[in-house]
């Protein structure tokens, strides 16, 4: 592994939980905290900024990230939760 990609993916770990935590707290169960959290870190790996910044602007970026797919994956559901008729 390239030392570039190893420093990416350490970082990535560390925002693992980060992400979950918040993507949970919004989203309220474990499934879809996991479908936006791997989505918001997935993100974060083509985001020039994740090795260049500091650890506050780096949670930063997770933590916006994190609310992003959180919102995005709700709106989803509640869209799709419209389209379902009801018997």
């Amino acid at each position: 592994m390239s030392p570039t990609l190893a420093a990416k993916v350490e970082r990535l770990r560390s925002l693992e939980h980060y992400c979950y935590q918040i993507a949970h707290y919004l989203l309220g169960n474990d499934a879809d905290a996991e479908h936006a959290s791997i989505g918001a870190l997935l993100e974060l790996s083509g985001d020039p900024e994740l090795l260049c910044c500091g650890e506050q602007d780096l949670r930063k970026l997770a933590r916006t990230a994190a609310i992003r797919h959180a919102c995005r994956l709700s709106a989803a559901r509640s869209e799709a939760g419209k389209r379902t008729p009801v018997h």
